[in-house]
């Protein structure tokens, strides 16, 4: 099977397009109101989230989303509509909802955003916020980075199989805590459900009251190094919560060629020229927590190789990485902030009061 037809095994059994609209006008109105008419698609978050709104993450996740554009909407009422159009692309909408808890987060933080989505005089360009305070003016650049096609659509394929596999666990009866060394074949969804049917089985019938090992998972081989680990362990936790499953191995696909970082910076080089005055390029690295470990401990690995690239120092004076937190006001963390080599030191209070805002320093 291709991408398509492994994903479509998963998102076939979400809410369709008239039950998602009707949930979304019953329970967040405001956000019903405020996507564009043709926001849906089938993989989109947006649908996962409304899919799966009653685990608490997801329900917070579509709360703060709404949040952002109602303030984002009251705040640029004439251009929000086009602002908000490239939600419904796909490959945008990671970094749409990046850019959305930016100016939130921004606006929040009383600083004034003078405008959104402004072109160059001098070219096609154009970059996405634009700040002043009277005395300086700084451009805002946001972009999220993802993975080479192959890993970004298994990536794709790991958080919708996770977040069915958790939901079908939590129908078991009972409130109890599995924890896996082993999980079936993401890629086959029958196979996935006879892994879930077997626990369903055992709980139902068994109702355990204490803890329960298993050295293996019938027709499951170990595919993981188990280090002396059972491959499944059933814990009853006598508490009001439905049963739960650990135990996903980290997704991180780490990349050590450095590379996809260094040509995004250098692209977003390209795309920012035109304007006169100190500019931040800020980079959603969610996707890619490897980027965030390779670069963080200091300028240098692809942050550094990029500053290099722009020998005439007109673009970028600040690059930041940091990830997006769905479920927390805070909404960004591990935020941290590399000032190229000619940035104005110390920084100018206007980028101080940016980058504190949105938690980079």
């Amino acid at each position: 099977m291709n991408y398509e037809q492994i994903l479509a095994q998963y998102t076939d059994t979400y809410l369709d397009i008239n039950q998602c609209q009707k949930m979304l006008e019953s329970r967040w109105s405001t956000l019903a109101r405020l996507l564009p008419p043709k926001w849906w698609y089938e993989s989109s978050p947006i649908r996962q989230w409304l899919n799966y709104s009653d685990n608490e993450v997801y329900e917070t996740a579509l709360n703060l989303f709404q949040d952002e554009l109602l303030l984002i909407s009251t705040r640029f009422p004439d251009h929000y509509k086009t602002w908000i159009g490239s939600i419904s692309i796909p490959e945008q909408f990671w970094a749409k909802r990046f850019e959305a808890a930016v100016i939130y987060l921004l606006i929040h933080g009383k600083i004034d955003i003078q405008a959104l989505d402004v072109k160059s005089d001098v070219s096609n360009n154009d970059v996405d916020i634009v700040i002043g305070d009277g005395t300086e003016r700084i451009y805002i650049e946001c972009t999220s980075v993802r993975n080479p096609p192959v890993k970004a659509e298994l990536q794709e394929i790991n958080r919708h199989v996770e977040d069915y596999i958790i939901h079908e666990f939590n129908q078991i009866p009972g409130s109890y805590l599995v924890t896996c060394n082993v999980l079936p074949n993401f890629l086959d969804k029958s196979a996935v459900d006879q892994f879930i049917d077997i626990f369903a089985t055992f709980i139902q019938q068994v109702r355990p009251v204490n803890e329960v090992r298993w050295d293996q998972i019938k027709g499951f081989p170990t595919n993981r190094p188990d280090y002396g680990q059972p491959a499944a362990i059933i814990t009853p936790t006598h508490l009001p919560i439905r049963t739960r499953i650990t135990g996903f191995p980290p997704q991180a696909f780490v990349d050590t060629s450095g590379q996809a970082l260094y040509s995004k910076i250098k692209r977003k080089f390209g795309q920012s020229r035109g304007f006169s005055g100190q500019r931040i390029l800020m980079i959603d690295s969610s996707f890619r927590p490897d980027m965030y470990i390779t670069n963080f401990t200091g300028f240098k690995d692809d942050v550094g190789r990029a500053a290099e690239f722009d020998k005439n120092h007109q673009t970028f004076s600040i690059i930041t990485l940091s990830q997006i937190n769905i479920q927390s006001e805070r909404r960004l963390f591990m935020g941290t902030s590399f000032p190229m080599p000619w940035t104005p030191t110390p920084l100018t209070p206007l980028a101080r009061r940016i980058l504190e805002a949105t938690y980079m320093i």
